[in-house]
């Protein structure tokens, strides 16, 4: 299953994603340095299918060169637009998830792409993981994101994200097969303080769905997140 303290700190990448004043947005393409460094507060299951919450204080940076990003939950990659809707990532950095917290941490290969259609934008992403075979699958996600409300300093927006994984992912994480692994709802806020000084919330409400909540392995089919940040630009 997968561990939450190491899923958590995934949250804050994410959630920049996509939000046309985040910091990275604000990065020249090449030539240029970026630098960001962030905290936030995470209040979520301590693993996916198991019941209780944990508190965690969870620190965030990344550095980017134009379009090569490093951040130690991204690893390394590239960060590429196309036009002004499209924008690809691909990286190769460290997978957090996990049966139990005695697995070790494996390598990941992570492809994504954005769309952006104004008030609307959809996302894919697909995660390789690279270790031994009994760490192995291939899981991906897709989700509709919709802005709410929008001003120059504020913007809220609503997610819909629905994730699969193959039979390798299933056998290895939940002791499943293959199909659908979980559909989600979150609603999450950037605000912009200064042109240095960002602000993250998100409220989020997972449920398991096919073989991953028929799983033996599984307490509990839902999991409820939410997150408090603050993201400093250098």
């Amino acid at each position: 299953m997968r561990f939450m303290k190491s899923l958590g700190i995934l949250i804050l990448p994410v959630m920049l994603q996509g939000q046309p004043t985040n910091p990275w947005s604000n990065a020249p393409a090449t030539g240029a340095w970026n630098f960001n460094a962030g905290l936030a507060s995470i209040v979520t299951s301590a693993y996916q299918g198991t019941g209780g919450s944990q508190v965690r204080v969870v620190p965030y940076f990344s550095v980017r060169y134009g379009p090569v990003v490093f951040s130690p939950i991204e690893g390394l990659g590239v960060r590429l637009r196309s036009g002004d809707r499209w924008s690809y990532g691909a990286f190769i950095g460290a997978g957090f998830d996990k049966r139990r917290t005695t697995d070790s941490i494996q390598p990941e290969l992570k492809l994504n792409a954005i769309y952006d259609l104004g008030t609307w934008d959809a996302g894919f992403s697909v995660k390789q993981r690279l270790g031994n075979t009994e760490n192995r699958g291939l899981s991906w996600e897709g989700d509709l994101r919709y802005t709410l409300w929008e001003t120059p300093d504020l913007r809220l927006r609503s997610s819909v994200v629905v994730a699969w994984m193959d039979e390798t992912y299933g056998r290895n994480i939940f002791g499943t097969g293959a199909g659908l692994k979980s559909i989600g709802l979150n609603i999450n806020a950037f605000y912009t303080l200064t042109p240095r000084w960002s602000f993250i919330g998100i409220m989020g409400l997972s449920q398991l769905q096919g073989e991953a909540k028929r799983s033996l392995l599984v307490n509990r089919t839902d999991k409820m997140t939410a997150v408090v940040g603050a993201i400093y630009q250098f």
